[in-house]
């Protein structure tokens, strides 16, 4: 089962990621080639990673297969709301492919979709923040019916918070210690001369930005999506802060640190 689901899972990413690149670039070679670049294993902080060919079938590639149409519909929603609403509530049913990318994914679309109103600023503001708050809504409401079947309503057994605190201090000690410090380590990892993926990519993006008018139709969107996903990235990472800052000062556990597994997605951004 685990060998069919591992085909599976490499297919999938194979498949759609070849897709995704047919629809931007119109060519074949750079389609292959880009679906080649996305399964290569880039190992994450926080226990995690990006690619398709490390280990087991696991959600998280599901959830990479996934994505690679997400941003095809984040693409076609800079002209038009409709693949907005659609990306928006796809994103949140990815909730039950892998919750924690679906939650950073979701943060990323709605940042996207806020700085860049269909027909711009110029256009009437309240429309563009009704239609965000209706993104907003068909995000939440497949997260909500995924907690609704996970998570109980009915009072802990006493002493299971503290239980519950144990187990996560020892799943977050080997993998997490300080989250900041690990996030930090992991970017100037691939930001050094050996593997120097960021400063490379981060260049690229501003000269593909640049230069978007020269660039053909069909991928035009994508160099004005790439900097503000970066953006979208770092705003779910503020939210996660401020959740941790809170929850132990209201006598809850803080999930915001397992959210910033998330940050994965730097990679194929």
């Amino acid at each position: 089962s685990l060998v069919l689901a591992g085909g599976l899972a490499i297919f999938a990413q194979l498949f759609c990621w070849y897709i995704c690149g047919r629809v931007l670039f119109g060519r074949a070679g750079l389609a292959v080639l880009l679906t080649l670049l996305s399964s290569i294993t880039w190992y994450w902080c926080f226990g995690t990673y990006w690619g398709a060919t490390h280990e087991e079938a696991v959600p998280r590639i599901f959830f990479n297969a996934l994505w690679a149409f997400l941003l095809l519909l984040s693409c076609r929603g800079l002209e038009r709301s409709m693949p907005r609403y659609l990306c928006c509530f796809l994103t949140g049913l990815g909730v039950f492919v892998h919750s924690v990318s679906a939650f950073m994914c979701g943060g990323i679309f709605l940042t996207l979709f806020f700085f860049l109103p269909v027909g711009g600023w110029k256009h009437n503001v309240l429309r563009h923040l009704a239609s965000i708050l209706l993104c907003v809504v068909l995000l939440a409401l497949p997260i909500l019916a995924f907690l609704g079947m996970r998570v109980t309503l009915e009072a802990p057994f006493p002493g299971s918070y503290n239980l519950v605190r144990t187990i996560f201090a020892a799943r977050f000690a080997h993998d997490w210690g300080n989250v900041w410090e690990k996030l930090l380590e992991q970017i100037l990892l691939f930001s050094t001369t050996t593997t120097p993926l960021i400063p490379l990519a981060l260049a690229a993006m501003v000269f593909l930005f640049l230069k978007r008018r020269e660039l053909p139709e069909s991928c035009r969107p994508l160099a004005t999506l790439l900097p503000l996903m970066l953006i979208g990235v770092a705003a779910v990472c503020l939210v996660c802060s401020l959740e941790m800052y809170l929850a132990p000062r209201l006598g809850r556990m803080s999930m915001g640190q397992e959210i910033l597994r998330g940050t994965r997605f730097i990679i194929p951004v």
